[in-house]
């Protein structure tokens, strides 16, 4: 089975293109989905996430309030060292649990990871693609999900600039036109691939 890993920065668009992906029928998983849930109240890193930043970073209910830890991590970079330090390896296992769990052995799968690059996860893949979309583009995407200007600074600030992840990507994505642009573009490296006629 062939391993593929996604990867780009901020509001690029990667959900997006990995949708593309599973309308083709190949496995996705997402590392995002997989750190949110491992953070959740029964998560296996719930308790020490809540011991690191206090509870002043829940909720009512006892869940995490993403946006005041964000607000931590991304004016500290040691609190996002912390943060990363004991959520990435969780999430590692649950990436490998779930490659192990495919069922019918797909020839192929695709998994997710935002950091790939900044947690030195990129070697031992069968390929790696980066969703690249304007500066200006991703600008006002990230506005638009309730960033002030000055958070959505803070969180590009703590990843790679996306020329580093062109450059040592196998495949870039462009998502500056529209989504069948980019649907093609993901077609098209299906065929190469072998994974698509």
């Amino acid at each position: 089975m062939k391993r593929w890993a996604l990867t780009g920065g901020l509001a690029c668009g990667k959900s997006v293109a990995a949708g593309f992906f599973a309308e083709s029928g190949i496995p996705v998983w997402d590392a995002d989905v997989s750190a949110h849930a491992l953070m959740a109240p029964g998560g296996v890193v719930y308790p020490a996430v809540v011991a690191r930043f206090g509870r002043s970073v829940l909720k009512e209910d006892g869940s995490l309030d993403r946006k005041k830890l964000g607000a931590i991590v991304f004016s500290d970079r040691s609190a996002l060292e912390d943060l990363n330090r004991l959520v990435h390896p969780a999430v590692l296992e649950e990436m490998e649990r779930w490659f192990r769990s495919l069922s019918g052995e797909p020839s192929a799968a695709l998994a997710v990871i935002p950091l790939l690059y900044e947690a030195g996860l990129d070697k031992g893949w069968d390929a790696v693609l980066a969703v690249v979309s304007p500066a200006e583009r991703q600008w006002r995407w990230l506005l638009a999900r309730g960033l002030t200007p000055a958070e959505a600074k803070a969180r590009l600030a703590a990843q790679w600039p996306e020329r580093e992840k062109m450059n040592r990507a196998d495949v870039v994505l462009f998502n500056g036109g529209s989504l069948n642009c980019l649907r093609a573009q993901v077609t098209e490296f299906l065929k190469q691939a072998g994974e698509r006629k």
